[in-house]
């Protein structure tokens, strides 16, 4: 599976929602995966400086929604 499609199609999705819950999905796959990551680099280049990009964000708002409640 290509995660750096999956992640961009998730980016695409009009609701927040389900797109949060796609760019997740795809952050934890390769977290889970991440022995394989090192193995297999090459087709990982793109997508961890992508995931990191956009996962971030996500996690600052949440922090942000949490500390304020």
């Amino acid at each position: 599976m290509d995660y750096l499609v999956q992640a961009a199609l998730a980016k695409l999705k009009r609701n927040s929602k389900k797109r949060r819950e796609g760019i997740w999905w795809v952050f934890v796959q390769v977290i889970l995966l991440g022995e394989y990551v090192e193995c297999f680099a090459e087709e990982f280049n793109r997508l961890l400086p992508e995931l990191r990009i956009t996962i971030i964000p996500m996690l600052h708002t949440e922090y942000v929604r949490t500390k304020n409640n």
